[in-house]
């Protein structure tokens, strides 16, 4: 059957297909194709979302010509404005075979894309990205390139931030990802290159893995500095002062262990449940897994 719908709360839409999805809201309007039995339905919505947001970040507009039919997602448009910003997706997804989807996104909210992935502190700053979607739908294969600008988290900085990536067999290898901050016309650059198996992402605490199956991440701090460390530790208030060394990150995200030196030269650290700062640091510190 065929049926217009104008000015549709998008969280009821949602809930009328049983999804269950408050980071998505607007008013659609749309022209809706209905068919298919309960067992493989098929819908096809071709229209726009007007007064939206995603992940609580402004999308004024957001028009979408996307179709189900047979198992098989189709994306003809999605494309909508965020902020000087914009993206898009195109392509299609086979839920009993094969994806290919690209997506483009072009100076964007930093932080609308990590709060949609549940990450809870606020991040600042803007994103280009490109993203492939391929391989089985069931076991999908990615490719990923993005940079990021003037971002912000846990009340550190960062001016530039490039990564690219790729999703293989359900690891990710990390070919390179470089955080990079200016402080008096100097840059100072921390980076990670390595392997990040989806298994251990998820693992508890107390699961014992195989090698294959643990982190694999080399970091490297030659040319870094401490004003970096509060975007990875909330328990770090503020600091400076040069790095130098190369850490190996191994285990799983519950239960990470660390290899490595790391050398810091006229250093301060604050500490949130510390009263005063620790200054005129001089330490070298060695990680033993």
């Amino acid at each position: 059957g065929a049926l217009d719908i104008e000015k549709m709360d998008v969280t009821a839409l949602l809930a009328l297909a049983n999804q269950n999805e408050n980071r998505i809201t607007g008013k659609i309007t749309s022209a809706v194709q209905l068919g298919g039995t309960p067992d493989n339905p098929s819908i096809a919505l071709t229209g726009e979302i007007t007064e939206g947001a995603i992940a609580s970040y402004p999308v004024p507009e957001l028009a979408l010509d996307v179709a189900l039919a047979n198992r098989v997602l189709t994306i003809t448009k999605f494309a909508g404005t965020q902020g000087d910003g914009s993206f898009s997706a195109v392509g299609t997804a086979d839920f009993d075979g094969t994806a290919n989807v690209d997506i483009a996104v072009s100076d964007i909210a930093l932080g609308m894309l990590t709060r949609f992935a549940g990450v809870e502190e606020d991040v600042t700053g803007t994103t280009s990205l490109t993203l492939h979607i391929g391989g089985h739908t069931q076991n999908p294969e990615a490719d990923l390139r993005m940079t990021a600008k003037n971002g912000g988290a846990r009340g550190a900085s960062f001016d530039e931030l490039t990564g690219e990536a790729q999703l293989r067999s359900s690891i990710i290898h990390l070919n390179n990802l470089t955080v990079t901050k200016y402080i008096d016309g100097i840059a100072y650059a921390a980076s990670a290159h390595g392997t990040l198996p989806l298994r251990a992402l998820t693992a508890e605490r107390s699961e014992n893995l195989s090698a294959y199956e643990e982190i694999n991440l080399t970091i490297a701090l030659d040319n870094a500095d401490l004003s970096l460390l509060p975007v990875f530790s909330d328990h770090v208030e503020w600091a400076l002062g040069r790095t130098e060394g190369t850490l190996k990150l191994h285990g799983t995200l519950a239960a990470p262990r660390l290899d490595g030196t790391v050398r810091v030269t006229g250093g301060a650290l604050k500490v949130k449940y510390l009263e005063n700062p620790v200054t005129d640091m001089q330490i070298q510190i060695d990680a033993l897994g």
